[in-house]
């Protein structure tokens, strides 16, 4: 079932954060209402709907303008949609609730939002076993305790004990030794059993993340969804620590307490993370950047790209205005590279339709590896545009590192580059900077 409830709140009391609206799975206004708010209030619900969320607007016109763009019916935006809904509707469409009252909406909306709704709500509330997640994301690759080997050390233990006790007591006839020296062996296989333990975990935390961002590189703005798994194989001093920008919501349906401090941003303190037992986080982040990919002709008319991310690019690929698709691969950062003609293209394909990335979730980011395998069917050609690019990158340059001195594994990113503008000819003067990753903090040292 869906619920629908009207806030009666002043419309000025309204937040310009958009986690704050993050928990609802769609947010429906009027028109009067939309445009009584101020420009920063817009802007968070802007950033809500590209984050994932269902932003409707109610009015009696054909279309209304809105964020810079004309709204007729339904418009993509980023990770979400905005729904442009007339009151006078057809009798065909469905209802969320056709009785007026108080703490109800009083207006007819249509199936297509409804289904968006029940949509959102699946893909951004899902939640499963911890088994189900490490099989089909597994942080490490062994997470088994080594059993086996614990099991023969032990059984050695007690075959050297029942030994030296004949040994001691039958032979030498000096029973009280056996006393005095089963401490000791017992001090030395503990200690052996201690070393296997940190050969097999070591003492470093480890981390794997699959991220998608959309990054407007025009307006300098960067989307990103993304799950995350991190494993440490002793306790952390300070737990995770994220931006207080980084909406994280846990992934698993075990029970717990989980405390959160705010102070100096997002520390996830007990109940997050537990020693030896993986913890999977979804992420959704908004957050203004600067880094961007270069595209351009070199002065032998060549296609060239420079990348301008601080993280190795590890598949490129571009579709021109014509819809003709290049491919490179391995751009360190600051470096350039030659674009190689695709056999694919998207020239005339039905596939040029408005963005299909919607139906990302943290569930199926688990699986994006296959969907974007470099394939005729790949996912990646499903959505992309001309004058647009798709970077497959290594690590997670788009979401912070929430525990110090930890390794990635495996961890990678897929860019989708949007709203490129003309830049100037790349040649060997031209210099990029190579931003920096997020520095992470002491909050996750052990």
């Amino acid at each position: 079932d869906i619920n629908l409830n009207r806030i009666d709140v002043p419309l000025s009391t309204l937040s310009s954060n958009e986690l704050a609206y993050s928990r609802y799975d769609a947010i429906i206004l009027t028109y009067n209402e939309f445009s009584i708010l101020n420009k920063n209030q817009q802007n968070a619900l802007y950033r809500y709907a590209a984050l994932g969320g269902n932003l409707a607007i109610l009015n009696s016109a054909q279309s209304i303008k809105v964020f810079n763009r004309t709204v007729k019916k339904v418009t993509h935006i980023g990770l979400g949609k905005l729904f442009y809904i007339t009151r006078t509707m057809k009798k065909s469409d469905d209802i969320l609730d056709d009785t007026p009252s108080e703490n109800k909406m009083e207006y007819q909306v249509p199936v297509r939002l409804k289904k968006q709704i029940k949509k959102l709500s699946s893909k951004l509330s899902f939640k499963t076993n911890l088994n189900a997640l490490n099989n089909n994301f597994p942080v490490i690759d062994n997470l088994s305790i080594p059993a086996k080997m614990i099991v023969i050390i032990m059984a050695i233990f007690g075959i050297i004990v029942i030994i030296l006790s004949f040994y001691v007591s039958k032979i030498k006839n000096k029973g009280l030794y056996f006393y005095i020296l089963l401490p000791i062996l017992s001090l030395i296989f503990t200690v052996i059993l201690i070393i296997i333990t940190l050969i097999n975990d070591g003492l470093t935390a480890t981390i794997r993340t699959r991220t998608f961002t959309i990054l407007d590189q025009g307006n300098k703005e960067a989307y990103t969804i993304g799950i995350g798994a991190y494993y440490t194989p002793v306790s952390l001093k300070y737990g995770l620590r994220f931006a207080r920008a980084t909406e994280v919501t846990i992934l698993t349906d075990q029970e717990a307490l989980y405390e959160v401090d705010e102070t100096t941003g997002q520390d996830l303190l007990k109940g997050w993370i537990v020693p030896r037992t993986p913890t999977y986080l979804g992420i959704r982040k908004y957050e203004k950047k600067r880094e961007r990919i270069l595209i351009k002709n070199d002065s032998n008319g060549k296609l060239q790209v420079m990348n301008g991310f601080a993280n190795l690019i590890k598949e490129f690929y571009y579709a021109d205005a014509a819809g003709q698709t290049y491919k490179a691969k391995n751009i360190s950062p600051g470096k350039t590279a030659l674009l190689e003609e695709y056999s694919e293209t998207i020239k005339n394909k039905k596939t040029i339709k408005p963005l299909k990335i919607n139906s990302l979730s943290y569930d199926s980011l688990q699986f994006i590896d296959e969907e974007m395998s470099d394939s005729d069917n790949a996912y990646m050609y499903k959505i992309l545009r001309q004058n647009q690019y798709i970077a497959i990158v290594d690590g997670s340059p788009f979401i912070e590192t929430p525990i110090s001195n930890s390794n990635e594994n495996k961890s990678i990113a897929y860019i989708y580059g949007i709203n490129l503008k003309e830049l100037p000819q790349i040649n060997q003067n031209t210099k990029i900077e190579a931003l920096n990753p997020p520095q992470s903090t002491n909050a996750g040292e052990k």
